[in-house]
């Protein structure tokens, strides 16, 4: 796990410089005078890198540890909801069979 923490707080800058350099070079640099695409794809790389720099600094500020707070305890309401079965082949083995491979499936409620 560490290894992938300092991966990403050395890949977040990294791109970040990559994303400035595709900035300058379409600005700057052009051949050309710069047109409608040129505005358009400089606001899409101005949002990925306004992304990139608030995953940076949570990468680079945020707890190594996770969270450390205990979940707080299910309440009544929470622990008498039935629980829904997913929709697996288990659940038509107790209405006496399987059913055929192209029947819908229905999602089945088990009590508390």
């Amino acid at each position: 796990m560490m290894v992938w923490n300092w991966t990403v707080r050395l890949a977040l800058p990294v791109l970040l410089g990559i994303l400035a350099a595709a900035l300058h070079v379409m600005w700057s640099e052009a051949p050309y005078k710069p047109g409608v695409l040129d505005v358009i794809g400089t606001a899409g790389i101005g949002v990925a890198m306004l992304g990139i720099v608030v995953w940076c600094v949570c990468a680079w500020l945020g707890c190594e540890g996770g969270s450390s707070a205990p979940l707080p305890p299910a309440t009544e309401a929470r622990a008498r909801r039935p629980a829904l079965v997913g929709l697996s082949s288990l659940d038509d083995t107790a209405a006496g069979g399987r059913a055929p491979p192209l029947a819908p499936r229905r999602a089945t409620q088990i009590p508390a």
